[in-house]
């Protein structure tokens, strides 16, 4: 898996524990984090560190989460039951049903690439920002990645569990690889407001980490939740390599 790649799904997946919880009223939620990854060398090939801002608005029943130094924008809309993941790159995106759809041979396939999920909730607490959170450590060994995480989860930014779980349900069922991975975050006690990542893949190991700076109900700019004219669909992206 690619660095890029992971950032879209970490991004996916941190926006699953964010997003729902917005949902229930009718002004939307602008969420700014800033994002670090260290610089890594793999296959041969250098990337540089890479700094950037991703920004989440949530509406009702729509999600738009724009990481800018990967380039990418994820829109997830329940109404239509599609996300759409954008390269703003090069102008394309790529549509998919949610819940996922996959090939019953493809199923096959990842089901028998045992995912393992281990989820510890610790002691320790810190204030990220102006959130007093609490540490709780994943780690994930998935297609022989070992990914670990600290996810400083805060209360402060009342998280109801219980509609945390609906949307994960809705955005990963279907998925054997990222359905169990989605079910034992959703069970975090609050909020991500820090998730640092650690990653030790293809002989390399490379880390990034994401933190919550702003947390705002204002409205989102027209066409925030929709795929902006120009913008080409096709079947398969560039948006996991690099």
């Amino acid at each position: 898996m690619s660095r890029s790649a992971l950032r879209i799904v970490r991004g996916a997946t941190a926006a699953v524990l964010l997003a729902w919880p917005a949902w229930a009223g009718a002004q939307d939620i602008y969420i700014e984090s800033v994002t670090h990854s260290d610089a890594v060398k793999m296959m041969g090939r250098e990337v540089p560190a890479q700094d950037g801002v991703n920004r989440t608005w949530l509406g009702d029943g729509r999600l738009a989460v724009q990481d800018d130094a990967a380039g990418t924008t994820i829109i997830f809309r329940a109404d239509q039951s599609r996300m759409y993941l954008l390269n703003l790159k090069d102008r394309t995106y790529v549509e998919s049903a949610v819940p996922l759809e996959i090939p019953p041979d493809v199923a096959q396939m990842m089901d028998s690439l045992k995912t393992e999920v281990t989820v510890t909730p610790t002691g320790e607490s810190r204030v990220v920002g102006r959130f007093a959170a609490t540490l709780t450590r994943v780690h994930i060994n998935i297609m022989g990645q070992d990914i670990q995480m600290n996810y400083w989860v805060s209360r402060d930014v009342g998280v109801p569990p219980d509609q945390v779980r609906k949307l994960t349900e809705a955005m990963f069922t279907g998925n054997p690889m990222l359905g169990e991975v989605a079910q034992k975050l959703a069970s975090l006690d609050g909020y991500p407001v820090r998730v640092e990542t650690t990653v030790s893949a293809m002989g390399s190991t490379f880390a990034s980490w994401q933190e919550v700076r702003k947390v705002e109900k204002k409205a989102a700019p027209p066409g925030t939740y929709e795929v902006p004219s120009g913008f080409r669909k096709v079947e398969r992206s560039a948006l996991g390599q690099g």
